[in-house]
Formats: C-alpha cells, structure tokens, sequence
C-alpha cells in the first residue's frame, strides 16, 4: 500500500534524474566601450628633468664660447687674404705698365718728374698714382674701384659718393720708388722693393715706412694705425717683383739715425738714402711686431 503511494513521486524523480536539461537560449550582451581619460594615472610622460636640462645649456654655452672667437679669426684672415689679394693686383697692374714702357714703373706723381722718368705725358698728366695704374689692371670700373678699398679699413663716416666715384683709397705707392739711382726702373733694383702699401684713407700719392714723420703720419698712433691687420700688428705690401707680403714694423724696415739704423730694407731701392726725418720718439721696445 505505501509503494503505491510513492509510485508516481518516484517515476517523477527518475525521470527528471536521467532526462538531459534543455540548454537555456542564449541573450547577447550589449557591447560596451569602455573610455580611458588621456591624464590617467596609468600613464607615463618623459621629460626633461632641471639638472639635464641645466647640462644641455652649459654644453651649449661652452660651445658658443669656443666657436665664437674662432669664427672672428677665420674672417679677419679672410679680410686679409681680400687686402693682400688687392695689393697684389694694383702691383700686377703697375707691372704690365712697365712691360709696355721699357721697364719704367709708374711712381709718385705729386712731383715734377725729369727726363729720367719713361712716362708719357698721359700718364703724368693722371695727377696721382692711383688713376695712373687704374689703366692697367684689366677689370671694370666697379672691379678696380674695390681694389682700391681695404676690407678692413674703418669707412664709417666716408661718404659714400666719394667710395663709389673712386675719390678715396686706402692704398698707395711707396714714395721711395722713385729714388734714384734707379729713377723707378725694374732693371736697376737689384733686389725687390715696396712698390704698393696701405696707408690712411684718402688718396694721398705716397707713403712711407712707419717710423718716418711725414705724410701727415707725425704721431706714434696715426703711423701705427697702418697696420690694419693681425690685431692692428701687421701692414700689406706688394713688392716690385709681384708679392705681397703682410709685415710688422721691423719686419719692412724700422729706421733710426746713426748707427743704430737698420737699413737696408723693403723700402730703399739699392744705393738709395732717405732725407725723410725718423722717429725719435718711438723706442723699438714700443713697436708692434
């Protein structure tokens, strides 16, 4: 009687026992975007810290202090190498004169000059050396107007019409070429003189070695202010063989009277002497070298 009764419950439990369960559908999720913030605290940035940065504006500034003064040498030697190249081609343009002209240079102009001279009336008639050799050098107006002009010279304060019409120079001829015995002739200079050198800014027809007073050149300072180049030490000449030379003070010739003189020189064409007065006042301890 009481297995009849659990009959049905029993059949009811073997059945959900032993039944496979049905798989329930499955429901899609949502898709979700999940957004991170840019500034998150997950995220790293790399800079420059204080001290590498301090690092960086010292190795510059080292930098800065050693490329500097090595950029002002390079264009001053520039501007020197521009002033010798100058020299060299009024010397050359006063060379081809003397290959026409039996040997004979053009010199100083600002004198009478005697039969001695080989110049044709033309050139003498020129009034300066300047305008004389300007014939000569094989270049347009513009061209031979800045030989005339040293890249180094101070021009402040010169008007700028007188530069561009050629009424100034900072260049000239020696005012001993013309001595004699030679008279100015390649052929009786034995060994080679100061044809070309810088002087003042003007157009002044001559100049001379640094110690002698004369040309205006009466102060210690107006004469060492020829040297224009190497830290105001050095003046560029053309010699009468086509050279040009950048030379201190002893190194063209330093004069003084008596015995203590130390001719002969660059200046003095042979068996030349000067009546030029020298410099008492400069001792040679006080020379630029």
């Amino acid at each position: 009687r009481l297995f009849s009764l659990l009959k049905p419950f029993f059949w009811v439990t073997l059945e959900a026992v032993t039944t496979p369960a049905t798989p329930l559908p499955q429901v899609p999720r949502p898709m979700t975007t999940v957004r991170t913030p840019f500034f998150s605290a997950r995220r790293t940035v790399r800079a420059f810290t204080l001290v590498e940065l301090l690092c960086v504006i010292a190795i510059i500034g080292v930098l800065a202090a050693i490329i500097i003064p090595v950029t002002g040498k390079v264009r001053a030697n520039a501007r020197n190498s521009q002033c010798l190249s100058n020299v060299r081609q009024l010397a050359m343009g006063n060379l081809l004169y003397a290959a026409e002209n039996k040997g004979q240079l053009i010199v100083h102009l600002g004198q009478t000059l005697g039969s001695n001279y080989i110049m044709p009336q033309a050139v003498r008639n020129e009034g300066n050396w300047h305008k004389a050799v300007a014939r000569y050098m094989s270049l347009d107006k513009v061209s031979t107007r800045s030989r005339f002009i040293c890249p180094e010279a101070d021009l402040s304060g010169v008007p700028t019409s007188q530069i561009e019409n050629g009424e100034i120079s900072t260049y000239t001829v020696s005012m001993w070429l013309h001595a004699s015995p030679a008279y100015g002739r390649l052929q009786a200079m034995a060994k080679p003189v100061v044809m070309v050198a810088d002087s003042r800014i003007s157009l002044n027809d001559g100049t001379y070695p640094w110690n002698v007073n004369d040309m205006g050149n009466t102060s210690y300072e107006n004469r060492v202010a020829l040297f224009r180049h190497a830290d105001s030490k050095r003046r560029n000449v053309a010699l009468t063989d086509g050279s040009a030379h950048s030379l201190s003070p002893i190194q063209e010739g330093v004069f003084s009277d008596g015995a203590g003189s130390y001719l002969p020189n660059y200046w003095l064409p042979p068996g030349a002497t000067s009546s030029r007065p020298f410099s008492v006042t400069s001792p040679t301890d006080t020379i630029p070298r």
